[in-house]
């Protein structure tokens, strides 16, 4: 019997055929099961000696590997109702099929990866967070969409300019019920224009505002300062009326004015100068230096394993050459469009944790912050809306001790995918 421990590691698993399957069907019309298999390949950039490995199975004849994948992976797409079965020897995309399988079913939550410290989620994030435990988060860090300018099919407009506000208030309240009692909520949130001109939407002021009123305190402020943020605005490059838009924010929130943090846990390296100060014994002062008079003596020569951090990071995105880009790109997967940075994620999570503690990410999108906090020792849980993205991102967890999946079962379990 053929099973997936008896085929050649080279070839792609039946979880990594199915997507790249639906989009080249989405992408050119009906085709012959030859035509299918070959145009999958060549968009996975399969090898020849992948594409042309052979071997025996039951009946002892020579089968194509990849191709015979393939016809299994045709199967399950036409139990699920994504392929039509009207014209013989034709793979043609239904109804289903067509609408890409990305969105999660109201209500719907499936656990589609584990580790030994998480768990990731399929389903929206209001429906997610009714899996995470009252009073269990000791951080909520996340990035939500933007205001979106043009509505979307798969929000109605909730996140859009007029409702943003709303729907952010919605889902903190119910996020504010997962905090401990000193724990943190962290939000990235980014520059947008308003529709038609070049300034401001002030929902983050907004936001803000409207958060104190619901018994959240805001803690602090980290800018994020990306210099290879591109500055392709019109109004920044045509009309040149503006700067370009080069700064996002981390807005630190908390129910608790002494949220538990500790920047001992973030010092960065001392300068060079500085070593060199502490190791001549310090620095002589004389108590009348501007606005740092004091007592005369020595400053400088304690050495207290590095420098407090300011609230300004300064980084950037994280390319499609790494190997989270490299995964999605081999197997036909989107890169998430607005990923996270490693750096700042692994700040806030040493800045306001510790080893043992719970990190949540109900906007999971490329899963930065879960594989931030696997990589810490936390705890964690995520979730994303749309299929393809946990897909990719799960890739971060490979090689985590416990890591499993459960993406097959999700294509054959009747009523899971998005309708």
């Amino acid at each position: 019997m053929d099973t997936e421990s008896s085929q050649p590691p080279s070839v792609p698993k039946h979880r990594d055929l199915l997507l790249p399957l639906l989009d080249v069907l989405e992408e050119n019309g009906p085709l012959r099961a030859r035509d299918a298999a070959e145009a999958v390949a060549d968009k996975l950039a399969l090898s020849p000696e992948v594409r042309g490995l052979t071997k025996k199975f039951g009946d002892g004849q020579e089968t194509n590997v990849f191709q015979r994948r393939v016809r299994w992976v045709r199967q399950t797409a036409l139990v699920d109702s994504l392929i039509l079965n009207e014209r013989r020897g034709v793979w043609e995309l239904g109804e289903r099929g067509h609408k890409a399988l990305t969105f999660a079913r109201p209500g719907v939550v499936v656990c589609v990866a584990r580790t030994n410290l998480g768990a990731v989620l399929w389903g929206e994030a209001m429906s997610a967070l009714q899996w995470v435990d009252d009073g269990s988060v000791q951080l909520l860090l996340t990035s939500s969409p933007y205001p979106l300018v043009r509505n979307r099919d798969y929000d109605n407009g909730a996140w859009g300019p007029a409702r943003f506000i709303n729907t952010m208030l919605t889902h903190c309240d119910a996020m504010k019920q997962k905090l401990t009692a000193n724990g943190s909520m962290v939000l990235n949130l980014g520059n947008c224009y308003n529709p038609g001109s070049p300034t401001l939407n002030t929902y983050q002021e907004e936001l803000v505002i409207a958060l104190r009123n619901m018994g959240y305190w805001l803690c602090g402020k980290q800018t994020w300062f990306n210099p290879g943020k591109p500055k392709t605005t019109s109004y920044v490059t045509k009309t040149r009326e503006r700067l370009g838009l080069g700064t996002e924010v981390y807005f630190w929130f908390s129910p608790s004015q002494h949220p538990k943090a500790s920047n001992l846990n973030v010092l960065e390296p001392y300068s060079e100068r500085h070593l060199r100060t502490i190791a001549a014994g310090g620095q002589r002062f004389n108590g009348l230096s501007g606005s740092r008079q004091g007592h005369p003596g020595l400053r400088y020569r304690t050495d207290n394993g590095g420098r407090i951090p300011f609230d300004f990071i300064q980084c950037g995105s994280e390319g499609p050459s790494g190997p989270y880009g490299r995964y999605c790109k081999a197997r036909g997967l989107p890169l998430h469009p607005a990923r996270m940075p490693a750096r700042p994620a692994n700040f806030w999570i040493r800045f306001t944790t510790d080893p043992g503690d719970v990190v949540a990410d109900p906007f999971g999108g490329s899963l930065q912050v879960a594989a931030q906090a696997e990589a810490l020792g936390r705890h964690f849980f995520t979730s994303d809306y749309t299929l393809e993205y946990l897909r990719g991102g799960t890739s971060r967890f490979h090689d985590a001790p416990g890591y499993e999946e459960h993406f097959d079962s999700i294509w054959m379990t009747p009523g899971i995918v998005a309708a």
